[in-house]
């Protein structure tokens, strides 16, 4: 498995001068019914974390009785209160995607809006196996860019694309403010 997912290295000398192994402290998480497999820093953001664990990972397959309360934003004792597109953004979009940090395995969003067709982008987001299948090209040079990684159909809606564009635009105010101060 660590030959697979490339945290074997064969060349390496992992001894250290002192004679303790030196190891690989990224953390590999995966679904073997699935066959999806990742490799992530333990240092990265807890919620990101949970969120691939809990939804990447099983498909965004909700399991019906397990959880009371699905809807976390109304957990007693939390802290922060995101608007809809944050919320939208946080479990569904960083997992692949950065604001104004650079490309990761999916695209930078910041900017994105003024980038691209927001139609498009909106039948993108809601549709990209479609897209993909239509060959698109657009995506056929995305694909290229991102390794083959196709984005998931996260089953949003038109009510779910307002709401994720509204908090693009705020990102991007923001951005732009900050540019002038």
């Amino acid at each position: 498995l660590r030959v697979k997912l490339g945290l074997y290295i064969q060349d390496l000398d992992e001894t250290l001068p002192d004679g303790q192994i030196d190891h690989n402290i990224s953390l590999v998480m995966g679904n073997q019914k699935t066959g999806q497999w990742m490799k992530r820093s333990p240092y990265e953001d807890a919620k990101l974390l949970a969120t691939m664990f809990g939804d990447w990972l099983n498909n965004w397959n909700k399991r019906k009785g397990v959880v009371g309360n699905s809807d976390f934003r109304k957990s007693a004792g939390l802290a922060v209160n995101y608007s809809d597109g944050e919320f939208l953004y946080r479990t569904r979009c960083m997992t692949c995607h950065s604001l104004g940090q650079g490309d990761g395995i999916g695209p930078d969003l910041l900017g994105i809006l003024q980038r691209r067709d927001r139609e498009w982008l909106a039948r993108w987001i809601m549709q990209p196996n479609v897209m993909i299948k239509e060959k698109d090209p657009i995506i056929m040079e995305m694909m290229k860019k991102y390794n083959d990684i196709a984005m998931p159909n996260l089953r949003l809606n038109k009510i779910d694309i307002t709401h994720l564009f509204k908090f693009l635009e705020s990102v991007e105010k923001g951005y732009e403010e900050s540019a002038v101060n």
